[in-house]
């Protein structure tokens, strides 16, 4: 018996169901958007991205089987879109987002987290901390980028990270490593040694 909600809705969606799609369009889009901006840091680019993804998802629906979590699948096929968009070469990816105005008027605001705008309790060190760190992460490569941004901001497992960008849990957890290494180098004028 499935226990997945989200696997139950895609297996409802199968059957017929139109709501169970736009439940799960509902509950993944900006958890996908989010994770999908963090890979490209392009506004523009994530949003076309997150829509080719929740295409992919319903075109898929008729070989979709739960054999595991949802969202494992789900993301599986973000990564794979994200990878295959890289390396297209289609989208030129800024290291440093673009922003709309908020005040302007017709434009919808951020989704994201926007990490550029400065926080009442943010001290410009932090500021520039923070950007450092997403222009670090944006230089590793793209599988290594991918299992962070999942290490980071989904906190999952190195198992399930694994099973979502197609390698054992081991490589895994020596990206994630190598990683960490590659971050604290570019980040040593900010934390010291």
């Amino acid at each position: 018996m499935v226990e997945d909600r989200h696997a139950l809705l895609m297996l409802r969606f199968q059957s017929g169901d139109s709501g169970a799609f736009h439940e799960l369009y509902e509950d993944y889009k900006f958890p996908l958007l989010n994770f999908i901006y963090r890979f490209c840091q392009d506004r523009r680019v994530a949003e076309e991205l997150c829509q080719e993804v929740f295409i992919r998802v319903y075109k898929s629906a008729s070989s979709y089987e739960a054999k595991a979590k949802f969202s494992t699948w789900l993301y599986r096929i973000a990564t794979n879109i994200c990878l295959n968009e890289l390396r297209s070469g289609k989208y030129q990816y800024e290291l440093v987002p673009s922003y709309f105005d908020k005040n302007e008027p017709g434009k919808e605001p951020l989704v994201f987290e926007d990490t550029d705008q400065a926080r009442a309790d943010d001290g410009m060190e932090a500021r520039e901390l923070r950007i450092a760190v997403r222009q670090a992460i944006a230089l590793l490569p793209k599988k290594q980028r991918l299992a962070v941004l999942f290490s980071i901001y989904q906190q999952l497992s190195y198992k399930d990270i694994g099973e979502r960008i197609g390698c054992s849990e081991g490589a895994v957890k020596s990206m994630i490593h190598r990683s960490k290494i590659f971050i604290k180098k570019k980040l040593k004028k900010y934390v010291g040694d």
